[in-house]
């Protein structure tokens, strides 16, 4: 799974280097699709349900062509659905976005939707 993550990882970064979106913008999208490991504050992964449509594919014992891709299109939409979700309902009072404000934080909701699509 190791190695399925780090071309997911791989997947994302291309695709946000590819875009031309601004550094900034890809430092926040970056933090609305990871969280902070427990052993190091300073590391961040993947959340475990990332894993999803991989271990789906398992359990039937296959794994079609296009898993990355399918797989980093569902958590770029879901990190943005759940982005704009916090933003509206104001429930994360010391998110990671707080210090760019809710512009900053829908612009980087915006930009997960169109990476996604681009996924």
């Amino acid at each position: 799974m190791k190695e399925f993550l780090q071309e997911l990882n791989s997947y994302t970064e291309n695709i946000w280097r590819d875009s031309g979106a601004w550094p900034d913008l890809i430092s926040g999208m970056r933090q609305a699709v990871t969280i902070e490991a427990t052993n190091t504050v300073s590391e961040q992964v993947f959340p475990r349900w990332t894993l999803l449509p991989r271990l789906c594919c398992d359990s039937i014992g296959e794994t079609p062509d296009g898993i990355i891709e399918l797989t980093t299109a569902w958590l770029l939409l879901y990190a943005a659905a759940d982005l704009m979700d916090s933003v509206q309902d104001q429930e994360d009072e010391e998110s990671w976005w707080e210090e760019i404000g809710v512009g900053g934080a829908l612009s980087v909701a915006s930009g997960l939707y169109f990476s996604s699509s681009f996924a």
